[in-house]
């Protein structure tokens, strides 16, 4: 089934080297951290993986972890803000 997903601002870490240690679970927790101290800890979370695993290296995956926030938030120290365009 095909979905429409709207536009939405979200608020990520990104996380190198995803598939070694606790380098997602350390990124979530931080990001959690500073998302319920400004009460978008309820948000809808996301976690995605720009690059394919079987072309590009392991030491230069890259992953983000992130919140969906309003349109109002900007990035704070190692969380970064990003636009997602509405898509199918």
């Amino acid at each position: 089934m095909v979905r429409s997903c709207p536009a939405r601002q979200v608020a990520y870490i990104r996380v190198h080297r995803p598939y070694e240690g606790e380098h997602v679970h350390q990124a979530a927790d931080r990001l959690l951290e500073w998302a319920g101290a400004r009460g978008l800890a309820d948000g809808q979370w996301l976690g995605y993986q720009w690059d394919d695993p079987e072309i590009v290296p392991l030491e230069k995956i890259r992953y983000d972890i992130g919140v969906e926030v309003p349109g109002t938030i900007g990035a704070d120290g190692d969380v970064s803000v990003t636009t997602f365009p509405s898509c199918l």
